[in-house]
């Protein structure tokens, strides 16, 4: 089977668990959730709303939008090219302005062509990455949902100025007599920082005869029939030419008289729209064991002018700059950040900015705020007012994070993680407003955390999480995780393992993944395999597996009070043999025991097709490797879907003692998912022992760099 092949299985069945937790009008209106189709989609080059003229490898310049344009698709100027019939006298209307003659066109056609240059376009655009709202009143977040188009074309280096032209075609006289908006997404195929947002209007025989007002009425068919052209030809611009075909005559005429306004003219609108979530950047990298450090250099790393340029070099788009403002900061009020060091830190802004770079301001590894919430927290504020008071004229491409995984003490309590979250975002909005937040959950940003996290009402709020899943292989020969996991684990695409959503509870067991199904064997008698659910699954009667020997054993299910509320013995009998069991709860399941029912250790046997069922839910125990990714992920594009905040995958990595070719394999699959489900993310980290560059050794390790940026070429 091809890799789009077992790729397209992997999508259908997330998005059969999205359907679990969404019904299908939520779904429609949750544009984030269908993310997962349309990538795939892409990916397979099924695009009968695109034609690609042309291709480009990745560039690491901003994309920009640098033309909008209005064009008369069908008329005698675009026989030989539709940028021929472009209306060189209209001029986009943007949010906040007032609408005038420049705005709109009164094109018998309507609008039924609009072209869009992009300054350095990464790849091709298609329909997924545009919306399109039609309406007559100000308020454009009330506006209809538009005509489809009938083709995008992406055009590369034929706009203005060589930048890269896409044209965007409608069914003539679809859009007629009303606003057009056109919002170009930012996202991670458009490559913007922020939507691009734009409006076209359309009404019909209108000569621009007014200043005041685009009714059509008599004095326009009036304007009309003064101004036959004859034997004579006119240009595209001629206000009079209400069909475009170069001449005004009495078909011009007809059509003004048929078109009157009456009650319902075209208004010349001040539009306002609300803002879409997204992030406004894609792919970057942590400066980790820096700034994070007690002391710059202390961890063996200084930040360097030249990480910067290795940033730009590779096409990342943005930085995450740890920071431990803590050892810098005076334990007595006013809790003054020292001036030397928060100089550094303006210097390293200033780098990313003067590149084009995003930059990620954090607080990192503040311990005592972990430890006593309550009484750490006016300095913590104080910081913040610092920080937030000290950029607050650095442009958007700064973005500040709250706190970096809190634990300890929030792990206990999250409502304090809740209290103090408020409490420093509205410091942060004394002085930034509109700047981009990131803030996640507690149990060190885990994605656990982050789903039960209730966000604060907060348009510019960005959620992050940290994956380090499985931990035995990212950590293996951590020397500061006490137990250090053993070095020798490996990462395979395709073995089976526990789901995402299930925790190994398990006693005197030993677990070996294999590809299908997962070995178990019991190391003592009485011993368990105990899954324990970091979700509890709710709505389920049937408990199905698959064991290929003959066993005694014992299974058992626990609700979310940790209630037994199943228990049977039974025999297996020797071969590859489906048990099944039901059972009644009206609580959700959170724990599932598969037992050795003898005092003796058992030899291993095979686990597979483990699953909880119920009428319309199907929860598998057990995943493969990749798959345990790609739930996880779900699992927090749900989390973005519910609450409508934008999410980011702030850390990410393995450490150096593994296996370099399972750590390249891991990297490309977290990769690979987080760009499948369009979530913005952050490599831990540059140039340590997670690191993808050897700042001692002046080169990049090309396999892990190229696992997160596959085009780019050391």
């Amino acid at each position: 089977m091809s890799v789009l092949a077992t790729k397209s299985i992997r999508l259908s069945v997330i998005c059969s668990m999205l359907c679990l937790f969404f019904s299908s009008t939520e779904i429609a209106s949750a544009q984030r959730s269908t993310v997962v189709a349309k990538k795939e989609v892409k990916q397979a080059g099924l695009r009968p709303m695109a034609i690609p003229r042309g291709s480009r490898m990745m560039s690491n310049a901003e994309v920009t939008v640098k033309g909008r344009y209005l064009f008369y698709n069908n008329c005698s100027f675009d026989d030989l090219s539709d940028y021929d019939a472009i209306a060189p006298d209209k001029e986009p209307l943007f949010d906040g302005a007032t609408a005038t003659k420049i705005n709109y066109s009164s094109y018998l056609l309507g609008i039924n062509g609009i072209v869009v240059d992009f300054e350095s376009l990464n790849g091709e655009v298609d329909v997924d990455d545009f919306e399109f709202k039609v309406g007559n009143e100000d308020d454009s977040d009330s506006w209809s949902l538009a005509p489809a188009p009938v083709s995008i074309e992406t055009d590369f280096g034929a706009g203005v100025e060589g930048s890269d032209r896409v044209t965007i075609i409608w069914p003539d006289s679809s859009i007629k007599l009303t606003w057009l908006q056109i919002r170009v997404l930012g996202n991670t195929t458009t490559k913007l920082a922020a939507d691009d947002v734009f409006y076209f209007g359309n009404a019909v025989g209108e000569t621009m005869n007014s200043d005041v007002d685009a009714r059509v009425d008599a004095d326009d068919v009036s304007a009309v029939r003064s101004n036959l052209s004859g034997f004579f030809n006119v240009d595209i611009e001629n206000q009079y030419d209400v069909d475009r075909d170069g001449r005004v005559n009495a078909t011009d005429v007809s059509i003004a008289r048929n078109h009157l306004s009456g009650f319902f003219p075209l208004k010349l609108i001040q539009p306002s729209s609300s803002e879409r979530p997204g992030i406004g950047f894609n792919r970057g990298v942590n400066f980790g064991n820096m700034l994070e450090a007690p002391n710059e250099g202390a961890w063996g790393l200084s930040v360097e002018e030249r990480f910067f340029d290795l940033v730009v070099e590779s096409g990342m788009d943005h930085i995450r700059l740890p920071i431990s403002w803590t050892h810098h900061t005076s334990q007595t009020a006013p809790y003054a950040i020292d001036e030397t060091f928060f100089s550094r830190v303006d210097w390293c802004v200033d780098q990313a900015v003067s590149r084009g770079l995003k930059i990620i301001v954090n607080v990192h590894h503040y311990d005592e705020l972990n430890a006593n919430p309550v009484t750490e927290t006016p300095r913590a504020i104080a910081m913040w007012e610092q920080i937030a008071t000290r950029y607050s004229g650095q442009p958007k491409s700064v973005y500040f994070e709250v706190l970096n995984e809190p634990h300890a003490a929030f792990n206990t309590n999250p409502a304090l993680w809740g209290d103090y979250l408020a409490v420093a975002l509205a410091k942060i909005r004394e002085t930034n407003a509109t700047r981009k937040v990131l803030v996640g959950g507690v149990s060190y940003n885990s994605i656990g955390g982050l789903l039960n996290l209730d966000p604060p009402d907060d348009p510019y709020l960005v959620g992050t999480f940290h994956f380090y899943e499985p931990f035995a292989f990212t950590h293996q020969g951590a020397e500061w995780v006490d137990p250090s996991p053993p070095v020798g684990t490996l990462w395979i695409n395709d073995r089976v393992s526990f789901g995402s959503r299930w925790q190994s509870w398990s006693w005197n067991t030993t677990f070996t993944p294999t590809i299908g199904s997962l070995g178990i064997e019991y190391t003592e008698g009485w011993a368990g395999a105990r899954f324990h659910a970091t979700t509890p699954v709710a709505d389920t009667d049937t408990l199905k597996f698959t064991i290929d020997a003959a066993m005694s054993l014992r299974v058992s299910l626990r609700d979310s009070d940790d209630v037994e509320v199943f228990v049977e013995d039974f025999q297996t009998t020797s071969g590859t043999n489906e048990y099944s069991f039901e059972f009644s709860s009206s609580l959700p399941i959170s724990d599932i025991t598969i037992q050795n029912l003898t005092p003796d250790a058992q030899p291993q046997f095979q686990l597979s097709n483990a699953t909880l069922n119920g009428n319309d839910v199907t929860v598998p125990l057990l995943a493969s490797e990749e798959d345990a990714i790609a739930n996880a992920f779900l699992q927090a594009q749900i989390w973005s879907i519910t609450h409508g905040v934008p999410i980011h995958l702030g850390e990410f990595g393995a450490y150096n003692p593994a296996d370099i070719d399972s750590r390249v394999r891991w990297t490309t699959a977290v990769r690979d998912w987080s760009e499948t489900l369009e979530i913005p993310f952050t490599y831990w980290e540059f140039g340590a022992g997670f690191g993808i560059y050897d700042p001692n050794g002046n080169a990049w390790r090309t396999p892990l760099i190229q696992s997160l940026v596959p085009e780019f070429t050391p």
